[in-house]
């Protein structure tokens, strides 16, 4: 059987609606406990409105028909009503069918495409979910494993994405650092420190780390120019 050649696989790490929402999309005034912080959520969704939203224009985009080969992989937070990280990261947040727990609209309208793929688990470990190893075994199966690179964004940098990398070069089906590249300018952190911190430990165990959009766009065979507001710009 000849294999498919050139797969990209992105990760999305809780681009949920508790984690990164703008104004508009919030319920309440009041911030989750894992709220990555205005500042943050300014540079990753800008306004929140299609075509200045970078993070959201950028996940659409993917999963449009001009991007064929690339596959969407949400890694989401999806907590019963009482669970015990509650105490540890400052209060209920993507509890399970909550508003919060939502991607943005237009990401969340996406849902039940055929390239897209959504892990849920109870745990800050990706893998400890079943489907991380199911989805990525059927991403895999049919195209050669040189052939595959792997994009990363989302938050918390430090934690969720931290741990995703660990997964990524850990658990089956393996992968070698230099076909995974975190995009830095759409993951954060709610600590610059902690954000920063991370991005050197990528660097450290041989992962590509891109500090714009238009350094990770062309390690990914994707349009430069996608996001129009470049890196550093408000």
């Amino acid at each position: 059987m000849q294999k498919d050649k050139n797969r990209f696989i992105q990760f999305f790490v809780c681009t949920q609606i508790d984690v990164i929402g703008v104004k508009d999309e919030l319920v309440e005034e009041k911030r989750s406990g894992i709220y990555v912080g205005e500042a943050a959520v300014s540079r990753l969704r800008k306004s929140g409105a299609e075509g200045d939203d970078p993070l959201v224009d950028y996940g659409c985009y993917l999963l449009s028909d001009s991007c064929t080969n690339a596959y969407v992989v949400s890694d989401e937070d999806w907590h019963p009503e009482k669970w015990w990280e509650f105490d540890v990261f400052g209060g209920p947040h993507c509890v399970k069918g909550s508003h919060g727990a939502k991607l943005p609209l237009r990401l969340e309208a996406h849902r039940w495409d055929e390239r897209f793929f959504y892990i849920r688990a109870n745990s800050i470990d990706t893998s400890a979910d079943p489907r991380y190893s199911k989805i990525l075994h059927s991403l895999t199966e049919d195209v050669f494993k040189t052939d595959i690179k792997i994009g990363i964004a989302g938050v918390m940098s430090h934690i969720k994405v931290d741990y995703l990398i660990f997964n990524l070069l850990t658990t089956e089906p393996v992968f070698s650092p230099d076909q995974i590249a975190v995009c830095e300018y759409l993951c954060a952190s709610q600590n610059q420190a902690d954000h920063d911190a991370a991005m050197r430990k990528f660097r450290q165990l041989g992962v590509n780390v891109f500090e714009n959009y238009e350094d990770f766009a062309a390690w990914a065979d994707l349009p430069t120019n996608l996001l129009q507001k470049k890196h550093g710009e408000e």
